[in-house]
């Protein structure tokens, strides 16, 4: 981490952090854990922090009985159950986009050579947005 998550959220939600949306897992998750409102929600999506390793799970959170203490709910989400509104989705996203409400940042490193090393990264954090690695030349994809 880059900077003191806790300090940074506390800094921007004094009164608690009412919705934590989580795909990290690990410390982030427990940091979130740590600095909730009262009847907040916190929305499970994924667990990156863990390298989705096999095998015996890692601990699970230590922050849990903040659930209790605050009246929090905790639920988990995957995108699955919302298959039939991806279309809407789609159409709504590419709006925000093209409005410019939404920007995005792209990691994009070339070369296949690279994977190994890339994806490590994901798992250490090494990128910015969404990572892409091409791995031909751009002009290659053009001919076809």
């Amino acid at each position: 981490m880059a900077e003191d998550v806790e300090a940074r959220l506390r800094e921007l939600a004094p009164a608690g952090v009412d919705v934590f949306f989580d795909n990290v897992g690990g410390a982030i998750l427990d940091t979130g854990l740590a600095t909730l409102a009262e009847r907040a929600r916190i929305v499970v999506c994924g667990a990156i922090s863990s390298g989705y390793e096999t095998g015996e799970p890692p601990p699970g959170p230590r922050n849990y009985l903040q659930l209790g203490l605050e009246r929090a709910r905790m639920e988990g989400f995957i995108f699955l159950d919302y298959l039939d509104r991806f279309p809407e989705a789609f159409g709504r996203l590419n709006e925000w986009m093209t409005q410019g409400d939404i920007v995005y940042a792209e990691d994009i490193q070339e070369g296949l050579e690279l994977a190994p090393a890339i994806l490590r990264g994901l798992f250490e954090g090494r990128n910015l947005g969404k990572q892409l690695l091409r791995i031909a030349p751009e002009a290659a994809h053009s001919q076809t």
